[in-house]
Protein backbone atom coordinates (compact mmCIF):
# COMPACT_ATOMS: atom_id res chain seq x y z
CA UNK A 1 0.00 0.00 0.00
CA UNK A 2 2.48 2.41 0.44
CA UNK A 3 4.32 1.85 -2.87
CA UNK A 4 0.93 2.97 -4.26
CA UNK A 5 0.76 6.13 -1.92
CA UNK A 6 4.42 6.73 -3.50
CA UNK A 7 3.84 6.14 -6.58
CA UNK A 8 0.70 8.37 -6.99
CA UNK A 9 1.01 11.73 -7.94
CA UNK A 10 -0.93 14.95 -6.55
CA UNK A 11 -3.87 16.22 -8.19
CA UNK A 12 -3.76 19.27 -6.09
CA UNK A 13 -0.75 22.02 -7.26
CA UNK A 14 -0.95 25.73 -6.01
CA UNK A 15 1.72 27.99 -7.80
CA UNK A 16 1.62 31.06 -7.65
CA UNK A 17 0.32 31.14 -4.14
CA UNK A 18 1.13 31.59 -0.72
CA UNK A 19 -0.53 30.27 2.50
CA UNK A 20 -0.04 30.96 5.86
CA UNK A 21 -2.45 29.53 8.96
CA UNK A 22 -4.78 32.56 8.32
CA UNK A 23 -4.51 33.27 4.79
CA UNK A 24 -3.79 32.66 0.90
CA UNK A 25 -2.50 34.77 -1.09
CA UNK A 26 -1.33 35.21 -4.71
CA UNK A 27 2.41 35.99 -5.43
CA UNK A 28 1.39 37.64 -8.70
CA UNK A 29 -1.63 39.30 -10.57
CA UNK A 30 -3.68 35.84 -11.65
CA UNK A 31 -5.87 35.60 -14.98
CA UNK A 32 -9.32 34.92 -14.20
CA UNK A 33 -8.88 31.25 -15.13
CA UNK A 34 -5.85 30.76 -12.93
CA UNK A 35 -8.04 32.42 -10.28
CA UNK A 36 -10.63 29.96 -10.63
CA UNK A 37 -8.09 27.36 -10.52
CA UNK A 38 -6.81 28.24 -7.36
CA UNK A 39 -10.36 28.06 -6.00
CA UNK A 40 -10.96 24.05 -7.41
CA UNK A 41 -7.69 22.97 -6.04
CA UNK A 42 -9.23 24.67 -2.89
CA UNK A 43 -12.32 22.89 -2.87
CA UNK A 44 -10.19 19.71 -3.55
CA UNK A 45 -8.58 20.36 -0.17
CA UNK A 46 -11.25 21.16 1.80
CA UNK A 47 -13.14 17.38 0.27
CA UNK A 48 -9.94 15.47 1.35
CA UNK A 49 -9.12 16.71 4.81
CA UNK A 50 -11.04 14.18 6.69
CA UNK A 51 -9.53 11.47 4.54
CA UNK A 52 -6.28 13.03 4.99
CA UNK A 53 -6.51 13.36 8.62
CA UNK A 54 -8.44 9.88 9.08
CA UNK A 55 -5.51 8.19 7.21
CA UNK A 56 -2.61 9.76 9.02
CA UNK A 57 -4.20 8.77 12.48
CA UNK A 58 -4.56 4.90 10.76
CA UNK A 59 -1.25 5.09 10.10
CA UNK A 60 0.06 5.96 13.34
CA UNK A 61 -1.42 3.64 14.74
CA UNK A 62 -0.39 0.87 12.80
CA UNK A 63 2.91 2.08 12.59
CA UNK A 64 3.90 3.40 16.33
CA UNK A 65 1.18 2.26 18.07
CA UNK A 66 -0.13 6.15 18.75
CA UNK A 67 -2.97 8.05 17.24
CA UNK A 68 -5.77 10.61 19.14
CA UNK A 69 -3.16 11.62 21.78
CA UNK A 70 -1.01 13.07 18.46
CA UNK A 71 -4.15 14.14 16.37
CA UNK A 72 -5.71 16.02 19.52
CA UNK A 73 -2.45 17.27 20.28
CA UNK A 74 -2.04 18.29 16.52
CA UNK A 75 -5.71 19.17 15.92
CA UNK A 76 -7.81 19.82 18.98
CA UNK A 77 -8.51 23.55 18.23
CA UNK A 78 -10.25 22.63 15.07
CA UNK A 79 -11.89 19.19 15.75
CA UNK A 80 -12.89 17.36 18.89
CA UNK A 81 -11.47 14.13 19.83
CA UNK A 82 -14.88 12.45 18.56
CA UNK A 83 -14.41 13.86 15.07
CA UNK A 84 -10.63 12.71 14.97
CA UNK A 85 -11.97 9.45 16.43
CA UNK A 86 -14.64 9.09 13.55
CA UNK A 87 -12.52 10.04 10.61
CA UNK A 88 -9.92 7.15 11.33
CA UNK A 89 -12.49 4.79 12.17
CA UNK A 90 -14.76 5.77 8.64
CA UNK A 91 -11.36 5.67 6.75
CA UNK A 92 -9.93 2.05 8.49
CA UNK A 93 -13.25 0.63 7.29
CA UNK A 94 -13.84 2.56 3.99
CA UNK A 95 -10.98 0.99 1.74
CA UNK A 96 -9.24 3.17 -0.37
CA UNK A 97 -9.99 1.21 -3.50
CA UNK A 98 -13.55 1.72 -2.86
CA UNK A 99 -13.53 5.22 -2.09
CA UNK A 100 -15.29 7.40 -5.13
CA UNK A 101 -13.57 11.14 -4.99
CA UNK A 102 -17.19 12.01 -6.63
CA UNK A 103 -18.97 11.50 -3.53
CA UNK A 104 -18.37 13.36 -0.76
CA UNK A 105 -16.66 11.94 2.68
CA UNK A 106 -19.99 12.18 4.34
CA UNK A 107 -21.31 9.64 1.59
CA UNK A 108 -18.97 7.30 2.60
CA UNK A 109 -19.44 7.71 6.53
CA UNK A 110 -22.74 6.85 6.05
CA UNK A 111 -22.21 3.31 4.66
CA UNK A 112 -19.06 2.68 6.81
CA UNK A 113 -20.32 0.40 8.95
CA UNK A 114 -21.58 -2.11 5.88
CA UNK A 115 -18.97 -4.89 4.66
CA UNK A 116 -17.27 -4.10 1.55
CA UNK A 117 -19.43 -5.48 -0.87
CA UNK A 118 -22.55 -4.04 -0.04
CA UNK A 119 -20.29 -0.37 0.67
CA UNK A 120 -19.01 -0.64 -3.07
CA UNK A 121 -22.60 -1.21 -4.14
CA UNK A 122 -24.01 1.45 -2.89
CA UNK A 123 -21.61 4.14 -3.34
CA UNK A 124 -21.47 3.14 -7.33
CA UNK A 125 -25.48 3.05 -6.50
CA UNK A 126 -25.15 6.82 -5.12
CA UNK A 127 -22.47 8.30 -7.92
CA UNK A 128 -24.53 6.49 -10.46
CA UNK A 129 -27.93 8.39 -9.47
CA UNK A 130 -25.99 11.53 -7.70
CA UNK A 131 -27.64 11.09 -4.68
CA UNK A 132 -27.32 13.33 -1.43
CA UNK A 133 -26.26 11.46 1.79
CA UNK A 134 -29.81 11.75 3.30
CA UNK A 135 -30.98 9.88 -0.24
CA UNK A 136 -28.05 7.46 0.62
CA UNK A 137 -28.89 6.79 4.30
CA UNK A 138 -32.69 6.08 3.19
CA UNK A 139 -31.21 3.54 0.22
Amino acid sequence: MMQELIAMQSEIVFPTSEFTPVGWTPTRDLSYDEWESRGHGLAKVGAAINWWIGDWINYGEYRYGEKYAQALALFGEQYEYDTLRTMAWVNRNVQMSIRIDRLSWNHHRTIAKLDEDAQAGLLSFAEKDNLSVSELSGA
